[in-house]
């Protein structure tokens, strides 16, 4: 008797270890940071009738042109091939001068208009808001 007893207590203890390793589980999944889903300036400006007007987030490097405009680019060596920039309009955020540094990564959100369409279309990212990577 004193045997049977034993492993109903020693089963109970498993199955509340299992029941605790599947709480803390389901904790730490729903607890996750949400993923976001962003675009980078090529995919953006490879279709941009399909983004035109909606509002998107675009994940890239801010700098600035040799014009000294402001863009967004995957990549920050100027040589580099497939380096694409996309045109960017920071006016609406307040103090966007003093927090955005150059080279740095960010998630930009905001929407793409179409700002000239004289013999080529040039595209502009308008951006509400930015955080850092």
């Amino acid at each position: 008797m004193a045997l049977k007893k034993r492993f109903n207590t020693k089963t109970f203890l498993y199955i509340l270890l299992v029941i605790v390793i599947i709480g803390a589980g389901y904790i730490v999944i729903t607890n996750l940071p949400p993923s976001i889903d962003f675009l980078n300036p090529g995919e953006v400006l490879q279709n941009p009738q399909k983004y035109l007007n909606k509002e998107i987030i675009v994940k890239g490097y801010y700098a600035k042109d040799s014009a000294d405009n402001p863009i967004i680019t995957n990549k920050m060596d100027e040589a580099a091939s497939g380096r694409v920039t996309l045109f960017f309009d920071y006016s609406n955020i307040v103090n966007a001068t003093d927090d955005l540094r150059e080279g740095t990564v960010y998630y930009f959100t905001g929407s793409l208009v179409l700002k000239s369409q004289e013999i080529t279309q040039i595209y502009e990212f308008v951006a509400k808001e930015f955080r850092e990577v």
